[in-house]
């Protein structure tokens, strides 16, 4: 049986849920438009995961 650590599980489920976030990047959704109207325009999602990234 192949064992995995906490590390690879984390690193696997966070590498997954980043590639998830970028390919809806820029999306628009309900509500955007009044949000940016209130907050301004939100920052990149590089940006805003940095320093992990996709990775």
């Amino acid at each position: 049986m192949h064992e995995r650590t906490v590390d690879q599980i984390l690193g696997q489920s966070w590498q997954s849920y980043a590639q998830e976030k970028i390919a809806h990047t820029g999306e628009d959704y309900p509500g955007r438009d009044r949000g940016i109207e209130l907050f301004g325009e939100p920052a990149p999602f590089e940006e805003v995961v940095a320093p992990f990234g996709a990775e």
